[in-house]
């Protein structure tokens, strides 16, 4: 699976990274400082479990000729315009958007610009234990990506229906863990 992650700041590069390890080719689109940092010092992740640094492929524009299966965005609600305008060369030629921002905002300005069919969201609840799966739809291949993950880190989100619209979860969209017990 290859995915383009908008960002490099807390969430996108702890997910980019799990998604590294896990086997996806990964590409960052990040601004030209961050491009920079990222080519002399590779992605650096301090946890209590402790330091991962990578080098990792930096870009600052999505290539004429790039194929991603997925977007994940992870930018700032400021930045939203901006990210749209970044990532719709990969969505046009057929990646589908995953948001990872807070709130439910966002969704209606990323279906308006990419269509409903390609932005995935809906119901989540992630419980993190030792692994997470990520399912795409069918658009993506529908491959399911095993994501290591950090024990003991739970979080939960869901999105309010709007209308007679099926909810996203039954477009394709899975993200699971076993429970982490103590």
């Amino acid at each position: 699976m290859r995915v383009l992650v908008l960002g490099a700041g807390a969430t996108g590069a702890y997910f980019g990274n799990r998604l590294i390890e896990s086997g996806a080719d990964v590409s960052f689109l990040v601004r030209p400082r961050r491009a920079a940092t990222l080519a002399s010092q590779g992605l650096v992740i301090r946890a209590s479990s402790g330091t991962v640094q990578r080098p990792v492929d930096a870009i600052t524009a999505v290539p004429p000729a790039a194929k991603f299966d997925l977007v994940l965005l992870s930018c700032k609600a400021y930045d939203l315009d901006s990210a749209i305008s970044a990532i719709a060369p990969a969505v046009e030629s057929g990646a589908c958007v995953l948001p990872l921002l807070n709130g439910l905002r966002h969704l209606d300005a990323l279906d308006a610009a990419f269509g409903r069919n390609r932005v995935l969201g809906g119901p989540c609840h992630i419980s993190v234990g030792s692994t997470m799966t990520l399912r795409v739809p069918s658009a993506a291949g529908g491959l399911p990506v095993s994501v290591p993950a950090q024990p003991g880190r739970h979080a939960s989100a869901k999105r309010s229906a709007r209308g007679p619209q099926p909810p996203r979860s039954a477009r394709g969209v899975t993200i699971s863990a076993p429970p982490y017990h103590h």
